[in-house]
């Protein structure tokens, strides 16, 4: 699976990345028609690459605070779904603590239906925000996702080995699966594995690139090519 980032090609400054642009669009109050727009061109590119043949792609996709309050996001994504004729099984959200304390109600009871449809919930950049450990239990969420801050540091800072670890532990209490993200080298890997992480995203495997280019990054890994 892959994760959708914004990224905004400006003619003249070249790739911008979100950090600089995302708080100009939310103080624009653009964040929900960015919002919408990015739910349906993410269901457009998995149409595209099932039509090119790889199968089972899965992507997820960050949601902001803005768009529970503002959006009917159930039917949104079950507009782009039937209209590109994919399963929801293949979307992802992803959601921060900062999202799941804001409007509490809406947001769990989207979630809910969300996670209906068949879609997963991750949490993202878990233990850098100020959720209590409670809505770990009481919302519907299947992956944790480790902040890459902690990541980072692992093997070599013994506070953030210490953190990941216990992250994993709590994951593991809660019947949760575990992703890291940010992964950099393969001993951060092997320290990621021997804790029983799940998943992991970083430029280990692949930096950013676009949706036609995974087409044969995909294919060059299922054969093991270059």
């Amino acid at each position: 699976g892959v994760e959708a980032l914004l990224r905004w090609q400006h003619p003249e400054k070249g790739v911008i990345q979100p950090s600089d642009f995302v708080d100009v669009v939310e103080d624009c109050g653009l964040m929900v028609a960015l919002g919408e727009w990015m739910i349906d061109t993410t269901c457009k590119q998995i149409k595209v690459w099932q039509e090119a043949g790889l199968k089972d792609q899965n992507i997820s996709m960050n949601l902001s605070p803005r768009q529970f309050k503002e959006q009917d996001l159930v039917a949104l994504f079950t507009k782009a779904i039937a209209e590109n004729g994919i399963e929801a099984s293949s979307l992802s959200v992803e959601i921060t603590e900062r999202t799941l304390i804001d409007n509490i109600g809406e947001v769990e009871s989207t979630l809910k239906k969300l996670r209906a449809m068949g879609m997963k919930i991750l949490l993202d950049d878990f233990g850098t925000g100020y959720a209590s450990l409670a809505y770990l239990k009481e919302f519907p969420v299947d992956v944790v996702k480790i902040d890459r801050a902690f990541v980072t540091g692992i093997p070599d800072s013994q506070e953030d080995s210490h953190i990941v670890d216990a992250i994993a532990g709590l994951t593991r209490g809660l019947k949760l699966a575990l992703l890291a993200e940010g992964v950099e080298n393969e001993r951060q890997l092997d320290v990621l594995k021997s804790i029983g992480c799940q998943y992991a995203q970083g430029y280990y495997w692949s930096k950013a690139i676009p949706g036609d280019e995974y087409e044969q990054f995909y294919m060059n890994q299922i054969y093991n090519i270059g």
